[in-house]
């Protein structure tokens, strides 16, 4: 027993005595362990914190919009279907706002205050970052993105001016000018490019909420739907899956409403054609008709008005609807006719030409409902979800290029953290062969002898693997997002400790360090004590093939010759001092080449792909105007111009939707 504990008790001393040697192994352990779980699970960190920024403001599933706009009837028709289990109508505008000089594209969207946060139905939540939330009439929140802009501080008042001069701003919003009150991002943006739009340069150059009770719309302009039972990870193919499975009825759904306002437009449309051609035909009679065929006319009308009464006695409360209205309709033209024999009985004069005007009125009714019946176009209905922003996109792509990078990059790592501890183990055990004899003539076992060392390795590998992991685990994916910081509004990083990474770093540890002291005392323990406790004889000096090129070798001094000669004879420290430079000098040269490649990045983009300075955005009807272009053209400070046309669309393909100018 007291030799077990005088074998414990020196393995542990062995530990004090070497504590460099210890520390190395330790700190190699941890580095490599570090960045191997810190790179690896920023992407899952990444992704995790902007599921739970999602959650936490209930951002919205799907999105619909019509050239008709929305109402009431649609809200109803999609809150009827069981996977729906949120549905909100919000109006939304694109307006211009002067700033210094230039003109802001600006998209005024709605808040409705009157919804708690837990309501399935208020989606979207605005996320305060400073001020507070509009609380009545006149005042807004403007876009995370504008807060370094001086004219759109808190306290400041901006001024929307409509993009279309036959456009009254006043028939959508009832006030023109707001005070800001706060500053918000929304879910809806997480990253730093807007939406698309046809005003002006086609690019919205940020948003501003004011309160639903703001807008004087009579429709909405977009509806947003959530769905139930869609708890997969929102950048995943499980997500997009399932939403494309339910998504389907909510847009029949939609579109079916949509389709039903349309045709009660067009019969509506229809019905006023119809009435203005009845209208004509009666006015064209009474005027063109004698004093008997007026007679006849009326005597048709009483009957008419009899059989109605008739009718109107036997019918169910549905029918007498329509039948009370021809009724109407049918007495209203007997007392025209009463008038009109009146009129041509008297020769009254006045009341003739009285007819003849209404009869020019109701031909120009006619026409306008012609009119209006030929600008009415089949509704257009368009759907997006979160994967239509590209924002939302660049996020899934940037956090799989992290993902991407820790398939290689942390590799150089663990190999050099092997490297170095095989060869720091060897180097130890290779001092200690007369102590390993020693135990070996004490009757120890090649097992209990190893068990030794494998100790010293393991308590370093565990140690490092576990502190490093947790200090990887929790400092690297905050220092990587913080550079994607300034592409993405979503707030910091959530980075918890994971136990699988810790495991496997500490199993993939073990294995190194475990496999260097086995692979290092296998040959040491087959030998006898007798030879282990005598000095290792120095290696047998051969000839280096270096020594039959006379025409290299002897022009090399003393030294440069005893330096190639020990670097032929111990191949293994010479391979691992290879392998390890050639790492460490991969992993520089890889840092220099992100760095590189990202900078170079913006030289490019702004001196070969982009190399206007500016835009100058006209109305569409104004810009084949000479004088108009010629504002441009004649400008002194103007080198080159391209005049363009562009205007926003939509490109669908495989069920995704993407905006595009």
């Amino acid at each position: 027993m007291k030799v077990k504990g005088a074998f414990i008790k020196d393995t542990f001393r062995e530990i004090k005595n070497s504590f460099g040697r210890f520390l190395s192994i330790f700190a190699i352990i941890a580095l490599g362990c570090g960045f191997f779980s810190g790179i690896k699970v920023t992407m899952s960190d990444m992704q995790d914190s902007a599921a739970d920024y999602f959650v936490e403001n209930n951002l919205m599933d799907l999105k619909l919009v019509s050239t008709y706009g929305v109402k009431s009837d649609e809200i109803s028709a999609i809150k009827k279907i069981d996977n729906v289990e949120g549905v909100m109508a919000a109006y939304s505008k694109d307006v211009f706002c002067e700033n210094n000089g230039e003109n802001d594209i600006i998209k005024v969207m709605s808040f409705n205050d009157g919804f708690s946060k837990d309501d399935t139905d208020y989606m979207n939540h605005p996320v305060v970052v400073e001020g507070r939330l509009p609380k009545r009439a006149g005042e807004c929140v403007v876009d995370d993105k504008f807060k370094s802009d001086k004219n759109y501080a808190i306290g400041k008042k901006i001024t929307l001016l409509t993009p279309d001069e036959n456009e009254d701003l006043k028939d959508t919003l009832v006030s023109q000018t707001y005070e800001i009150v706060g500053i918000v991002t929304s879910p809806l943006h997480i990253g730093y490019e807007r939406d698309k739009t046809n005003v002006g340069t086609g690019n919205v150059s940020g948003f501003i909420l004011v309160l639903e009770t703001d807008f004087v719309n009579d429709f909405y302009s977009e509806i947003f739907v959530s769905f139930k039972n869609l708890d997969e990870k929102p950048f995943s193919d499980e997500y997009l899956d399932k939403l494309n499975e339910k998504k389907t009825e909510v847009i029949n759904a939609f579109n079916s409403s949509v389709d039903d306002r349309y045709n009660k437009i067009l019969s509506d449309s229809n019905a006023q054609i119809d009435l203005a051609k009845g209208s004509i035909a009666t006015l064209e009679d009474f005027i063109n008709s004698d004093l008997e065929q007026l007679q006849q006319l009326k005597q048709g009308a009483e009957d008419k008005i009899v059989e109605l009464n008739n009718k109107i006695s036997k019918a169910n409360d549905n029918n007498k609807v329509l039948l009370n209205t021809e009724l109407a309709q049918t007495k209203s033209k007997l007392e025209q006719v009463d008038t009109m024999i009146y009129a041509k009985t008297t020769n009254d004069v006045e009341i003739i030409n009285g007819f003849a005007t209404q009869l020019i009125e109701a031909k120009e009714q006619l026409s306008e409902a012609e009119l209006a019946l030929e600008e009415i176009n089949p509704p257009q209905t368009y759907e997006s979800n979160r994967y239509s922003s590209d924002d939302y996109g660049s996020f899934i792509g940037d956090s799989e290029k992290v993902d991407s990078i820790a398939k290689v990059f942390p590799v150089f790592f663990i190999l050099v953290a092997a490297l170095v501890c095989l060869t720091t183990m060897t180097r130890m055990i290779e001092e200690q062969r007369i102590q390993i004899g020693t135990y070996k003539a004490l009757g120890y076992s090649p097992m209990k002898i190893m068990s030794k060392y494998l100790v010293y390795a393991l308590v370093a590998s565990v140690l490092g693997s576990l502190i490093g992991t947790a200090l990887g685990l929790y400092i690297l994916p905050k220092v990587i997002y913080s550079c994607y910081k300034i592409l993405y509004n979503i707030p910091e990083i959530n980075t918890p400790f994971k136990i699988n990474y810790a495991l496997a770093c500490m199993a993939v540890s073990v294995i190194c360090t475990g496999g260097a002291v086995a692979f290092s005392c296998y040959k040491e323990l087959l030998s006898q004590p007798a030879q282990l406790m005598r000095p290792r004889a120095p290696k047998k000096g051969k000839r280096v093939i270096l020594e039959k090129v006379k025409i290299i070798w002897n022009r090399l001094d003393f030294l440069a010759k005893v330096t190639v000669r020990n670097l032929l004879r111990y191949k293994k420290r010479f391979f691992m001092t290879i392998i390890g430079v050639a790492g460490c000098t991969a992993l520089i040269l890889t840092g220099l080449g992100l760095k590189y490649s990202i900078t170079s990045i913006i030289d490019l983009e702004f001196k070969n792909v982009f190399v206007y300075d500016g835009i100058v955005a006209m109305n569409v009807e104004n810009f084949s105007s000479d004088e108009a272009y010629s504002i441009v053209t004649n400008n002194n400070n103007i080198v080159k111009s391209l005049e363009t046309y562009q205007t926003s669309a939509e490109a669908s393909a495989n069920d995704e939707n993407q905006a595009i100018s």
